[in-house]
Parts: structure tokens; C-alpha cells; sequence
């Protein structure tokens, strides 16, 4: 848990570093693991506005080498207005393997996978699912995937986290487990 608010931490800080203006009230905590929402940001000069609003859960949550594990990500648009011009991605950790992306997704490069898609409509929400499997090398431990979301008007990125625990059978050869 540490681990997790360290990131969150980091992240936090570049944020700031590299955007020209960060509202620091848009910026939430970490996702428990539930689909609930953790953060959110703020179209400034409207009235009527897109609020997007993410969420990511994994299923099961620990699971050993060679084992597939399932990532829902469900982003929500919670304004008062459409959101346009929205991008999605989704940062593989490292020890998984990606075997399978929802339609529309392709490689950004560093391990994400972006999907780009016109307009969410004010109450709208889409849920993608995402398979991934634990590399049969992979140490145990906890890894933290992160989803992230960005859209016309938006004062920055918002994203959401989930762990992961990788156990490793005791006992057994490297092959065996």
C-alpha cells in the first residue's frame, strides 16, 4: 500500500512540473480495486462542462505465473455537457503480458495501449476489457496497472489504479510452477 501512494506521490508531481496549470482539488487517490471513480478533472471556462470520470478493477486480484487475469476500465462522463476528442489508454505493468485489447486499441509505445473515439455523451459510459497474463519469469509481488483519460477541454489527465499480487508457489521448480 505504500508502494501505491509513492506512485500517486510521483505522479502528482509531474503533473504539476509539466502542465502550465493544475487544479490540485481535480486530483483524487488511488482505485481500491472497485470500479468507483478516484479522479477527476475540471473543464475551467464553462458552465455547462464534460467531467469524465474513470475507474479499473482486476479479477482475480492474485494469481501466479502463467495465470490470466481481467482489467475492466469503465470511464463515465458525469457533466453537464459531451466530452470530445476523448483518448483512453491503459499502461501493461511490467511482468504482464497483454493477450487480448478491446476494438480500437493500439500500441503508444512504453507498454500503453490508447484508444482515440470522437464524443461521450453526458451520462455516457464505456467499459473496456482488457486479458492479460502473468509472464511465466514474473517474481512475486504486488504491480500496479494504471488507466488514463484525457479530453477536449480538460485541465489535465485523469487516471485510476489497481494492484495486483503475484504469488509464486513454494516448493516447486521454475518449470513446475
Amino acid at each position: 500500500m505504500c508502494r501505491v501512494a509513492a506512485r500517486r506521490v510521483a505522479a502528482v508531481a509531474a503533473l504539476f512540473v509539466g502542465a502550465l496549470l493544475v487544479v490540485s482539488a481535480g486530483l483524487g487517490g488511488t482505485n481500491d480495486g472497485g470500479l468507483q471513480a478516484k479522479k477527476t478533472a475540471f473543464a475551467p471556462l464553462s458552465s455547462q462542462a464534460a467531467r469524465l470520470t474513470i475507474g479499473l478493477r482486476v479479477t482475480p486480484r492474485t494469481a501466479t505465473r502463467g495465470k490470466t487475469v481481467t482489467y475492466l476500465l469503465r470511464l463515465s462522463n458525469v457533466g453537464d455537457a459531451t466530452a470530445s476528442l476523448v483518448r483512453v489508454c491503459d499502461q501493461v505493468p511490467l511482468r504482464l503480458i497483454l493477450v487480448s485489447a478491446p476494438p480500437g486499441f493500439v500500441s503508444g509505445g512504453a507498454r500503453l495501449v490508447c484508444r482515440r473515439f470522437a464524443r461521450l455523451p453526458v451520462g455516457g459510459t464505456v467499459i473496456f476489457k482488457f486479458r492479460m497474463r502473468v509472464s511465466p519469469s514474473a517474481k512475486g509481488g504486488v504491480v500496479v496497472n494504471t488507466a488514463y483519460a484525457r479530453w477536449r477541454g480538460a485541465v489535465s489527465f485523469i487516471y485510476a489504479q489497481t494492484p495486483l499480487t503475484i504469488g509464486v508457489l513454494v516448493g516447486c521448480s521454475r518449470s513446475a510452477c
